[in-house]
């Protein structure tokens, strides 16, 4: 059945069909309301694309950025910046943490322990 309705599809592609067949898949009530529900899709898809901006939009609005030159000098300074600010955040990061651990280790000697272990060989082990 779906092969007799593909000739309605083929009339809405704007591409040459046997009459005889377009005859017969219209006279089908239900060829016809196949017919239907193809113009209804082919009417979703005609108002879906009108809402994206066309592809004239877009080429117009990158040669806007490009002769503009600012989208450009943008990103060229915004990079190399970015990269400064963070290896100075880095730099004093690791200067107040290197500071920290200083001042928790105030103390250079080591404490008292709190017992000693002695091994005497062929005693302890063999």
């Amino acid at each position: 059945m779906a092969e007799d309705f593909e000739v309605l599809s083929a009339v809405l592609d704007g591409e040459a069909v046997d009459i005889e067949r377009l005859k017969s898949a219209l006279e089908d009530p239900d060829g016809r309301r196949t017919l239907v529900a193809f113009v209804q899709l082919r009417q979703v898809r005609a108002s879906e694309a009108r809402a994206l901006p066309s592809q004239d939009f877009y080429k117009r609005r990158h040669a806007e950025e490009i002769s503009s030159g600012w989208s450009i000098l943008k990103r060229r300074v915004s990079l190399p910046l970015a990269a400064a600010a963070i290896l100075v955040a880095m730099l004093i990061g690791s200067l107040v943490h290197v500071d920290l651990i200083r001042q928790r280790g105030a103390n250079p000697t080591p404490p008292a322990p709190a017992r000693v272990l002695r091994f005497e060989p062929g005693v302890d082990w063999h």
